[in-house]
């Protein structure tokens, strides 16, 4: 069977959500809210590319003693985002920007054409490709090793973890069963509301008394073991997740799927 040919451009999603890198990081926050994204591209004043900025970004910076004591409404958009940015052009394959995002381990690729920014691919736009496809079922997709943290452990904990294990979401479990999970959007959002709400000499302090518990969301989206891709996808890109746990009918969790797992699925599909 010939192998189906999709151009970047046919996809991509345009504009891309842009931001000045001479903004501050809250006003980064609240615009990846206002859209519910969790990436942005970064201008520079003459309205030229320069970065990527994600929410993993932001997560990590906020989070770590390179920024120690110093409030949010200090550190910009320039300090933490990624520069310079992979990019791609219009008239690639598709599959060559899935190919990207999971050897380079990138959500977001700005889409180029004449060198001009002419919109952005993202990890949804691809996985909509395979929306309705039966294929293979979470089961044989599934992580059952995924990195996992229980509810009375730190917030910057599970930073360190999701760093070290280049997780983007981490079910939070007590024992087998699976009370709700941790992204990278919400860690982010509880550093910046450290650094914006309290004193520099005690954020420290304050951060570290922050457990998983206090900002997990409870009763998160899931799959079952004889899900079919299509059912995967459509639960990953209804609910903006960067990643679904796999549970069975007692809500113990078995494994995780990730959207680089998926990704994966594209390139047999669509390689020319």
């Amino acid at each position: 069977m010939p192998r189906k040919r999709v151009l970047v451009k046919d996809i991509m999603s345009k504009p891309g959500v842009a931001i000045s890198k001479d903004e501050i990081v809250g006003v980064a926050l609240e615009l990846m809210d206002k859209k519910d994204i969790t990436h942005l591209i970064v201008l520079n004043k003459e309205r030229g590319l320069v970065g990527i900025l994600t929410a993993r970004e932001i997560m990590d910076g906020l989070g770590s003693y390179r920024f120690q004591k110093i409030q949010a409404r200090r550190i910009y958009v320039s300090a933490l985002m990624t520069e310079p940015p992979i990019t791609i052009e219009q008239n690639a394959d598709a599959s060559k920007a899935a190919d990207i995002m999971i050897s380079q381990g990138v959500e977001i690729i700005p889409v180029i054409k004449n060198s001009e920014v002419v919109g952005v691919v993202t990890e949804t736009d691809l996985l909509k490709l395979l929306e309705g496809e039966n294929g293979a079922t979470a089961e044989k997709l599934m992580n059952p090793k995924h990195p996992r943290i229980n509810p009375g452990q730190r917030a910057v904990h599970a930073r360190t973890v999701m760093l070290e294990t280049r997780s983007r979401l981490l079910p939070v479990c007590s024992g087998e069963k699976l009370l709700g999970i941790v992204t990278e959007m919400a860690l982010a959002k509880t550093f910046y509301q450290v650094r914006e709400k309290f004193p520099s000499r005690i954020m420290d302090s304050v951060v570290r008394r922050i457990i998983v518990e206090d900002i997990m969301l409870e009763n998160p989206p899931t799959v079952g073991t004889s899900d079919n891709l299509g059912k995967i996808v459509q639960t990953v890109v209804e609910n903006g997740i960067p990643a679904v746990p796999v549970v069975d009918s007692r809500m113990s969790l078995l494994g995780v799927l990730e959207r680089r797992s998926l990704l994966k699925k594209l390139l047999p599909k669509y390689q020319v």
